[in-house]
């Protein structure tokens, strides 16, 4: 069962001298999936326990932290409504409304929103030996910073988030997230050291395309990839794509949706949701979501030719 958490979200976090408020606990059942919902005052908790090396928190106003405070992870904050003094032992920070702030983990930092009413945001956390692992070697020294972003970053950020809470394989979050990340390493100052890009190996990259052609019906992630390539995962998709002009997983689906094309010519008498499972999707309105957006079409009118 996939157990999905929502509570909390931003620069903060549960720690002693945080009053919280009433608590409502919702549980659903979908499928294998079960997702439980907490929420506090406007504000919610994200986690999936499939993709555990991150967590979302979002916050619409109400319930904030006011005390001095410090982070395992690394804080990947998105600013929507308002405005806030980020104090830190270093420096103070404003952060406004379509600008993102990154705080590395271990620093002491204090939120002062200035008006409580209007202040939105959401908060991504990865956990350090996460983040750790797309590097060649562990960052030292980092620092709290802040960057107002474009229309069009905004937007993409955003997209990221709700993508990360959708119900989703791991591999389409675990990529997504790390395209996403290798262009924020490529702007973001507070990480000293970017990731060493190995050239692209034509003979590993032939192997993992080998390998999801061989196997692209099944379960597999990012480190089973990695290993076949002998390389970390950041290199993988960025070897893969640069290779291919796609990432892994989005290679993957393009031969579920090709294999399933076949079956729904052939298999006439076959349900929807038996050629679904068959190419790999865990469900039939994943399935359909996916074969639209690469056919414009749904399974259902594709098979009967409209």
């Amino acid at each position: 069962m996939v157990l999905q958490k929502i509570a909390l979200s931003f620069l903060i976090r549960n720690f002693s001298g945080v009053v919280i408020l009433t608590t409502r606990v919702k549980s659903h059942t979908m499928g294998s999936t079960m997702m439980e919902e907490k929420s506090m005052s406007g504000i919610k908790y994200y986690r999936d326990p499939n993709v555990p090396f991150f967590e979302i928190k979002s916050c619409k106003s109400g319930i904030h932290a006011s005390r001095r405070h410090v982070h395992e992870e690394f804080s990947l904050g998105v600013v929507m409504q308002g405005a806030s003094l980020v104090r830190s032992t270093a420096q103070d920070f404003l952060v406004e409304q379509g600008s993102v702030i990154m705080i590395p983990p271990g620093t002491i930092h204090q939120c002062n929103p200035r008006d409580l009413k209007h202040w939105q945001f959401q908060m991504l956390y990865l956990k350090a030996d996460w983040v750790d692992s797309l590097l060649d070697t562990k960052p030292v020294n980092l620092y709290i910073s802040v960057k107002p972003l474009l229309r069009k970053e905004f937007w993409q950020m955003l997209r990221l988030f709700r993508l990360l809470q959708e119900n989703l394989p791991e591999i389409q979050k675990e990529t997504q997230l790390i395209t996403e990340l290798q262009s924020f390493f490529d702007f973001e100052s507070c990480f000293q050291q970017k990731p060493n890009l190995s050239p692209v190996n034509p003979q590993s990259m032939q192997k993992v395309r080998d390998y999801i052609q061989d196997h692209f019906w099944e379960k597999f992630n990012l480190d089973d990839l990695a290993d076949i390539a002998g390389l970390n995962k950041f290199h993988v998709v960025h070897c893969f794509k640069t290779a291919y002009q796609t990432t892994p997983h989005a290679f993957q689906t393009m031969l579920r949706i090709n294999f399933a094309k076949q079956q729904l010519q052939k298999q006439r008498d076959e349900s929807i949701m038996a050629i679904a499972q068959d190419a790999g999707f865990f469900d039939q309105s994943h399935f359909v979501k996916a074969f639209k957006q690469y056919l414009g079409t749904t399974p259902l009118e594709y098979r009967l030719g409209h």
